[in-house]
Parts: structure tokens; sequence; C-alpha cells
């Protein structure tokens, strides 16, 4: 059975051999299973470049749903999330960039 990183590092995989962009970008995050305190439902980038991956969420995803959540979670970073954030109301924020992101990946 696959663990979470090891299916996120098949992930990067795929996205590096078939969206290179995407896949190198990936390979700036620092993987790491979500904890309980963390509040990590989904998935999430800290501003540090940690990935933050819910084992029970991914274990839910098929392959594609997946490489789905990375390129999708690369993307915060990739657009500037954090730099961009400032004083607005980050759950407000989120939600805005997750419509745009979608739209993109």
């Amino acid at each position: 059975m696959d663990t979470t990183i090891d299916r996120m590092k098949q992930a990067r995989v795929w996205l590096s051999a078939r969206v290179p962009f995407l896949g190198y970008m990936t390979t700036r995050l620092r993987p790491r299973v979500a904890e309980p305190q963390d509040g990590v439902m989904t998935a999430a980038v800290a501003p540090d470049g940690t990935l933050i991956l819910n084992a029970e969420f991914v274990a839910k995803l098929t392959d594609p749903q997946l490489r789905f959540v990375l390129a999708h979670e690369v993307m915060h970073p990739a657009l500037m999330f954090f730099e961009r954030l400032q004083t607005r109301d980050l759950q407000r924020f989120n939600v805005a960039h997750d419509y745009a992101i979608n739209a993109l990946v």
C-alpha cells in the first residue's frame, strides 16, 4: 500500500513528465502529512513552502485527482498568494484564489 508521501511523489513525477512547469514547481514544496493540530482537512501550502496533506483525504483520491490537487496547491505560491494576501481576509482570499487556480489547472 502506498503512503501519502509516496503517492505525492508519484504525482510529482507524472507532472514533471507531462506538465514540466508544474512538475518543477512541486519540487520546491516540502511535503508532510497533516497532524490534527494543523486543521488541514484536504491539502494546504504554508508560507514556508511546506505542503501539508491530510492522509485520509489523499487516500480517497484517484491518481488523476491527486495530481490535480498537487497542481492546484503549487499554484498558490506560484501566484504569490502569501505576498499578495496583505491585510485581506484569509478565507475569502483563499476562496478567490481557488476559483482562479481551478480555472487555470
